[in-house]
């Protein structure tokens, strides 16, 4: 058996300061590989699910089968959450990518073969998505815990923001492209469109050099499920990483993964009274804004008080938040909605790059799969609990309910003297 420490040995020892930023990542053949297949990877998940959507809608004009088909895209992130971590930490993270993208490729121009000999049926949408779902799952995992293998310690938190610059981008691109494919080609083309951005994922994937686990490694079901035990007990015993989690994972989305997605279209028609473009602005504003920050914060110094940095999202995504809810023009709402998302990276990208440091490489697999199943398991009561609300009770609630959620999520880190010694 090997050390924690090399267990994962980076592939990527650069000697000078210079190549802390994102432009030395770039130059880490390594690293843009890993970054051409995240991106091609995350623009052909938009592409697709855009399209799957409209189809269904379109075909069926049924908000009921739209909400089953998001309901089988979200449960394999609940149902395989910790199996997907915890294959992350036992075999080759590489290879996991790879053979994720491989097989969405295939998944997914499954729908226009079907069409194009008129055999599609709903149920074939169903379990197309849920197999989606699930290689999603596992290359979310293996993305989230290969990148201490691609970067140093100190190179953390520019290859975090890098990633979450692919991200923003993916999803800004894969939308915006989406929107223009359906409307002049239609579905099919678009779906076509995304598989091929599949492809060139897994082309890029295959020039990633990241070393593979001994051979001698135990990848029995017993040593898999001590892998686990001992992941929720590191899990356990850093209180600092467990208030991370709690926060991030299950606090967060438990109180905003409903405003943000069934919330926010129906606040744009019902209280600034605009239609699909104008909801489509302000989620365009929403990754804009995270994007530009995203790419700030990748220049910042790696020796950056990352616990402050979150306390201040948290803070600014509050008092964001509770603004935008009071909002009753389109250009007020967009210009919001572009300033309170530069939260989002102070989060996220100093959550991810403490994880990344204060939890074992061997652990990091079970400890994004906990929190996957996590958020995932939060998902959809947020999505009821936000639907509840606004049929019964107030459009704006639930987008107040979630900025006092992110308040409460600062205070806890404020009072936390684990979190302040991060």
């Amino acid at each position: 058996m090997t050390s924690d420490g090399d267990l994962f040995p980076s592939v990527f020892e650069p000697t000078d300061t210079e190549k802390i930023g994102l432009i030395g990542l770039l130059q880490n053949r390594s690293f843009a590989a890993f970054w051409g297949g995240f991106v091609g990877f995350r623009v052909a998940d938009a592409l697709f699910l855009m399209s799957v959507f409209w189809w269904v809608l379109d075909v069926t004009g049924s908000e009921s089968m739209l909400s089953i088909v998001g309901i089988f895209n979200y449960l394999p992130g609940f149902l395989l959450g910790l199996v997907a971590g915890l294959l992350t930490d036992m075999f080759d993270r590489k290879r996991i990518l790879l053979l994720s993208a491989v097989s969405r490729a295939i998944l997914m121009i499954l729908i226009p073969l079907l069409n194009h000999f008129f055999i599609i049926e709903m149920w074939h949408i169903y379990v197309i998505v849920f197999l989606l779902g699930s290689a999603f799952t596992l290359f979310l995992n293996s993305a989230s815990a290969i990148i201490p293998q691609l970067a140093r310690e100190e190179q953390l938190m520019a290859a975090n923001s890098l990633v979450d610059v692919g991200s923003w981008s993916a999803n800004i691109l894969g939308y915006l492209i989406g929107g223009l494919m359906i409307e002049s080609f239609g579905v099919m083309s678009t779906l076509l469109l995304a598989t091929f951005s599949m492809v060139f994922a897994s082309f890029s994937l295959i020039f990633l050099r990241a070393r593979s686990r001994r051979d001698d490694e135990d990848v029995s079901s017993r040593a898999a499920l001590q892998n686990l035990k001992e992941g929720i007990e590191s899990i356990k015993q850093d209180h600092g990483v467990a208030i991370l989690i709690g926060t991030w994972y299950g606090f967060q989305i438990l109180f905003g993964a409903g405003p943000m997605s069934i919330g926010l279209p129906v606040f744009a028609r019902e209280v600034l009274g605009t239609g699909a473009e104008g909801y489509g602005f302000i989620t365009v504003a929403i990754a804009i804004g995270s994007l530009l920050l995203s790419i700030a914060l990748g220049q910042k110094s790696p020796k950056s008080n990352r616990a402050k940095l979150m306390m201040l999202g948290y803070l600014w995504g509050s008092f964001g938040m509770f603004i935008f809810s009071l909002t009753n023009t389109l250009v007020t709402a967009i210009i919001v909605a572009f300033l309170w998302n530069l939260c989002y990276p102070l989060i996220n990208i100093s959550f991810m790059s403490v994880i990344h440091q204060r939890v074992p490489e061997k652990r990091l697999g079970t400890v994004f799969g906990f929190g996957g199943t996590l958020a995932q398991g939060m998902t959809p009561i947020s999505i009821a609990i936000t639907g509840f609300i606004m049929e019964n009770i107030s459009i704006v609630l639930p987008f107040q309910l979630f900025a006092g959620a992110l308040g409460l999520c600062f205070f806890l880190m404020l009072v936390s003297s684990e979190i302040r010694r991060l």
